[in-house]
C-alpha cells in the first residue's frame, strides 16, 4: 500500500521524492478528500502514444449458489482473476506565467515566488477537480477499452445501483431510519466494509444530518491524517457537482459508496517509468526566469503540472454501489 502520505516520505520502492514533490502532497493532493484516500500503486508503463498501460486482473461477479452430488469437487467459478489491460493517460495542464516582469512585484522576490506559487495552486486544483470527475464519468478522448469511469463499470453491473431512495418532506425524526436502511443497502453492496461514501455538499449536509437524527451526534474520523466527517464511520468524500453526471443531480443527491483495495477493489497507478526518475506522483515546471534588454527579470518559458495518472483502476464490482436519495415535497390530504 502507498498513499499519499507514505509516498510524500519515502517514494516508490526506497526511492526517496524529491523536495517539491513532497511539498506538493502536503501541501494541495493530501486536501483532497478523494487522493487522500485513494491507494496508489507503481505498476503502468508508458506507450508510444501518450497511453499508460496498466495490466490488471480483473474479478467478475461470482456466479449464484448451485447443488452439486455428494463426493463431488466445486468447479472453478468466475473469481478468479482475468488479465485485463486499462489505458490512461496523463492529466495536467500549462499556466501562462511568460513575460511577467519582476517590476511588477516591487523587485520582490518573495512577492514573485508567492505569485507563482498561486499559479501552481491553481492548476492543482484544477487537476483535483479534474480527477475527481473522471472518477465518475470517465474520459471519452481515451482509448475506448480504457477504464472509463466509475459509470461504465456500473453500467455493466447494474446490481450494483440501488433504486431512487424519496425522502419525502426532506429529512425528518420520522424517515431517518429509513435513510439509514436504505445507506446500508449500499454499503452491503460491496464486498468488504466501504471506505468511504462519494457525495457532493448538499449530501455530506445530508448525512451529517442523519448522524445527528439517529442520536450518534456529529461525528469526525482521521483516515491517512486528514480529518473527514462520517456517516455510521465511514468517511464522508465530498466532490464538486461538476464531478457527477448532470441528470442524477437533477434526481437527488447521489451517493457513491467505495472500496479502495490494491489487489480487488479500487486504486489509482503510477507509470513504472516514474521510479526511475524519483517516482514521483506529481511533476511540477516552474517557469525559468533571464533577463530582458533592460536587465529585469522575466518569465521566459510557461510552467507546468502533470498528475501521473487520470482515474482510478477498479477491478471488482463489488468494490462501488451507487444510489441516489431525492428530496420530495410532502404532500397532505384534505377531507371533507
Amino acid at each position: 500500500m502507498a498513499t499519499l502520505n507514505q509516498i510524500a516520505n519515502t517514494g516508490f520502492s526506497g526511492i526517496a521524492p524529491v523536495p517539491y514533490e513532497q511539498y506538493a502532497i502536503n501541501k494541495y493532493l493530501s486536501k483532497s478528500d478523494w487522493f487522500n484516500l485513494l491507494e496508489f500503486k507503481n505498476m503502468g508503463r508508458l506507450l508510444g502514444n501518450g497511453n499508460i498501460a496498466v495490466d490488471v486482473l480483473v474479478y467478475d461477479t461470482p456466479q449464484g449458489a448451485e447443488f452439486r452430488h455428494i463426493g463431488e469437487e466445486y468447479a472453478e467459478d468466475n473469481a478468479v482473476g482475468t488479465p485485463q489491460v486499462f489505458y490512461l493517460k496523463m492529466l495536467g495542464g500549462e499556466f501562462a506565467s511568460d513575460r511577467v516582469l519582476q517590476r511588477s512585484f516591487s523587485k520582490d522576490q518573495n512577492a514573485l515566488e508567492a505569485w507563482t506559487e498561486s499559479q501552481i495552486s491553481q492548476k492543482i486544483y484544477g487537476i483535483i477537480r479534474a480527477f475527481n470527475k473522471a472518477t465518475i464519468q470517465g474520459d471519452s478522448s481515451v482509448d475506448p477499452d480504457s477504464f472509463d469511469g466509475f459509470e461504465k463499470f456500473l453500467a455493466a453491473n447494474p446490481d450494483q445501483v440501488e433504486s431512487t431512495y424519496e425522502l419525502e418532506g426532506g429529512l425528518t425524526f420520522n424517515n431517518a431510519l429509513g435513510l439509514e436502511v436504505y445507506i446500508n443497502t449500499l454499503f452491503a453492496k460491496l464486498a468488504y466494509a466501504p471506505s468511504g461514501i462519494i457525495t457532493n455538499r448538499k449530501g455530506s449536509a445530508l448525512l451529517k444530518s442523519l448522524e445527528s437524527y439517529r442520536g450518534r451526534g456529529y461525528q469526525v474520523i482521521n483516515v491517512n491524517d486528514r480529518e473527514y466527517a462520517s456517516v455510521m464511520g465511514v468517511p464522508i468524500i465530498i466532490m464538486e457537482d461538476d464531478a457527477f453526471v448532470a441528470s442524477d443531480l437533477e434526481t437527488g443527491i447521489p451517493l457513491y459508496c467505495v472500496w479502495v483495495d490494491l489487489e480487488r477493489g479500487i486504486h489509482a497507478v503510477v507509470p513504472q517509468e516514474a521510479a526511475a526518475s524519483g517516482g514521483q506522483i506529481i511533476d511540477i515546471v516552474k517557469p525559468r526566469v533571464g533577463t530582458n534588454d533592460a536587465g529585469e527579470a522575466v518569465f521566459v518559458r510557461k510552467g507546468g503540472c502533470e498528475v501521473c495518472s487520470t482515474g482510478p483502476i477498479l477491478v471488482n464490482p463489488y468494490a462501488i454501489s451507487k444510489g441516489i436519495v431525492a428530496t420530495t415535497t410532502a404532500t397532505t390530504g384534505t377531507g371533507e
